[in-house]
C-alpha cells in the first residue's frame, strides 16, 4: 500500500495528466480505494507507537537486557532517557530520572552517572515503574532475580550501590519518607588471588607486543602499573625525565599521584617521545585511516581491543577466569604490584604494601592487601615442623628433593 500510494500512483497521475489522458471510472475507483485503504489501514497496521522497525529500535534503547544494552550511535543518554520516560505514566518519572542523572554527574563522572541511571531505570522497570513503590522486599526480590540470571556478586553489588544512591536521592527529594535500601547487604565478594604474568612468560609477552606494535604501551604498563584510562590520558607534561617521575593527574581516585620511573619505562617513553614529537599526548590517536597522528588521545575502544590478539595466544591471559578483574590491561597492573611486593632472589624483602598502594593510587590499604600473600615468600621457621617430625622418628626427605 505504501509503495502503491507513495510511488506508483503519484507517478501515474503525473504521467497521465502530462499526456492529457482521460481517467476512466475504473482507474478512479482503483485510485480512491487504495487511498482510502492507506489512510484507514495505516493506523491499524502501525499504531501510534510507530512502525514495527521503529518500535524495535526503541526497544533496543529502552528495554533492559541481561547484562548490557544496545546503544545506537548518535543518541545521547539524555535522549534515551526521555524516550524511555515518554512511554511511562504521568507520575513525573521522566523528571525524576533526569534530575537523578544530573545529580550523579555532579557527584562523579558522566560514565558513572549513566550507569547508575540505567541501573535505577532497570530496577523501576522490574518493580512496576513507580518510585513510591520501592520497598525493602522489592529490593531484595530484585537482587535475588539478578543472582538467578546468573549475575556475578560484583554485578549484584554494583546494582545495589546504584539502588542505594537512587533511594537516597528520592529521600532527599521528599518522594520517599525513608531509605528502604538502608541496611541491605549485597553478596560477599569473591576472594581470589590476583593473577599475573610469570617471570618466565615475560619474554614471550614482549615478543608478542612487538609483533603487534604494542611494545611501548606494554612496557610502560608493566613498569608503572597505570590503569588503562590513565595510560590513555597521559600527557608529556606529566613526564619528568630529569627527575625520573611520572605525575598521574586523571586517576580513578580523583587525586593526583607521583610515580617513580625505572630504566625500562624511561627507555620506552624516550622512544615514544621521538615518534610523537610536538604532540601533547603520550599515546595519540590517528588522523584518518593513514599513519598520520592527531593531537588527541586514542579512543577508549582502541585500548579495549588492543590486547585481544595477544590475550588469545598468551597463557597468562588464559589463566584468568572469565568475569574476573584482570583480563586485559589490568593483568599488567597486577603483574606490576606482584613483582614489587615479592621477595627478591637473594631473599631481600619487597616494597612495603603501603608504598605500593601509593604508587598504584589505591584509596585504602585494604585494596593493596590482596597482594600480601605474594609478599611473604618462604619462611625458614616452617622447618620446625620437619625437625619435630624427624626427632619423632619420621623418615627423612629423599635426597633428590631440596
Amino acid at each position: 500500500l505504501i509503495l502503491e500510494t507513495g510511488v506508483r500512483l503519484p507517478l501515474g497521475v503525473f504521467i497521465s495528466f502530462g499526456r492529457g489522458e482521460h481517467w476512466g471510472p475504473g482507474r478512479k475507483r482503483r485510485f480512491f480505494c487504495i487511498l482510502y485503504l492507506t489512510i484507514v489501514g495505516a493506523p491499524v497496521l502501525f499504531p501510534l507507537s510507530g512502525p514495527p522497525w521503529a518500535t524495535h529500535k526503541r526497544a533496543l534503547i529502552v528495554s533492559p537486557t541481561d547484562g548490557q544494552r544496545d546503544r545506537p550511535m548518535g543518541e545521547s543518554s539524555a535522549f534515551r532517557l526521555r524516550l524511555w520516560s515518554a512511554r511511562q505514566d504521568s507520575c513525573g518519572l521522566s523528571d525524576i530520572l533526569g534530575r537523578y542523572l544530573i545529580d550523579c554527574r555532579l557527584a562523579a563522572g558522566n560514565g558513572w552517572a549513566r550507569r547508575c541511571t540505567a541501573r535505577a531505570r532497570d530496577f523501576l522497570t522490574a518493580i512496576g515503574q513507580d518510585p513510591a513503590g520501592i520497598t525493602r522486599p522489592a529490593i531484595r526480590a530484585y537482587l535475588a532475580a539478578l543472582r538467578q540470571r546468573p549475575a556475578s556478586p560484583r554485578t549484584v553489588r554494583n546494582h545495589l550501590a546504584a539502588i542505594r544512591g537512587f533511594c537516597r536521592f528520592l529521600r532527599e527529594a521528599d518522594i520517599l519518607p525513608g531509605d528502604p535500601a538502608e541496611g541491605i547487604r549485597g553478596p560477599a565478594p569473591e576472594e581470589c588471588l590476583p593473577r599475573y604474568v610469570l617471570d618466565e612468560e615475560l619474554p614471550g609477552l614482549l615478543t608478542l607486543a612487538a609483533r603487534y606494535d604494542l611494545e611501548v604501551e606494554v612496557v610502560v604498563a608493566l613498569n608503572t602499573g597505570l590503569r588503562m584510562n590513565e595510560l590513555r590520558l597521559l600527557r608529556w607534561e606529566d613526564v619528568d625525565f630529569a627527575r625520573r617521575v611520572l605525575t598521574v593527574r586523571k586517576s580513578k581516585s580523583k587525586r593526583p599521584r607521583l610515580l617513580p620511573l625505572n630504566r625500562l619505562a624511561l627507555e620506552a617513553l624516550h622512544r615514544q617521545l621521538q615518534a610523537t614529537a610536538g604532540l601533547a599526548w603520550v599515546f595519540p590517536g590517528w588522523r584518518g585511516p593513514g599513519p598520520a597522528l592527531a593531537d588527541r588521545p586514542r579512543g577508549y575502544s582502541w585500548w579495549a581491543r588492543a590486547l585481544v590478539p595477544i590475550a588469545a595466544c598468551h597463557p597468562a591471559f588464559a589463566r584468568v577466569p572469565k568475569g574476573q578483574t584482570g583480563r586485559g590491561w589490568h593483568l599488567l597492573r597486577h603483574t606490576f604490584a606482584t613483582r614489587l611486593v615479592r621477595p627478591g632472589p637473594d631473599g631481600a624483602r619487597g616494597v612495603e604494601l603501603a608504598e605500593v598502594g601509593d604508587w598504584m593510587g589505591h584509596k585504602s590499604i585494604n585494596t593493596t592487601k590482596m597482594y600480601a600473600h605474594y609478599a611473604e615468600g618462604y619462611d625458614p621457621r616452617i622447618e620446625r615442623l620437619a625437625i619435630a617430625s624427624e626427632s619423632a622418628g619420621s623418615p627423612p626427605l629423599p635426597p633428590e628433593l631440596p
